[in-house]
């Protein structure tokens, strides 16, 4: 099955599915996606360690590069903070936490894709330019008012308190 997606239009999905996947191979698709993670995860060589641990490490990689998502498409993109469509100066991506990434997520994407992380920085303002407001957690429908909260155990302990 292929499938065209689009934030802009259907012609759009149409026309992204031509360029993207012009004739349905599906070994072709995933060969061609391998390569592209294999370079990718490729970019950083480790030395030492057990296999758990690099297959951890590697993991963690992928993850890492899994943010922020492009959604241009043909040199234009839809913004969820303020419902148009732009033509793209820069990669405009989305689906990015703030909280804590400047810690650890950011430094490494610093140094294995520093452009990405210039069109990152460009993305927030160009975000903030259209909203008035710096994301905190934004996605393709503009900011997303969320907050990951810390659960307390189901202990018995615990029963008795009504949270309100």
């Amino acid at each position: 099955m292929r499938v065209g997606l689009s934030y802009i239009s259907a012609e759009q999905a149409h026309r992204n599915l031509q360029r993207d996947i012009p004739d349905w191979n599906f070994e072709r698709v995933k060969s061609e996606t391998l390569a592209v993670w294999n370079k990718a995860l490729s970019e950083i060589q480790t030395d030492g360690g057990t296999e758990r641990e690099r297959t951890i490490f590697y993991t963690a990689l992928y993850r890492s590069l899994q943010r922020m998502t492009d959604i241009t498409e043909d040199g234009k993109y839809f913004s969820g903070y303020d419902h148009q469509v732009h033509a793209a100066q820069v990669i405009i991506s989305t689906l990015m936490m703030a909280l804590d990434t400047y810690r650890s997520l950011h430094p490494l994407q610093l140094l294995i894709e520093p452009g990405r992380q210039q069109d990152m920085v460009r993305s927030y303002l160009r975000m903030y330019e259209q909203s008035g407001w710096l994301p905190s957690f934004p996605s393709v429908a503009g900011e997303q008012a969320v907050m990951i909260a810390i659960m307390r155990p189901l202990h018995p302990r615990y029963l008795h308190e009504r949270l309100p």
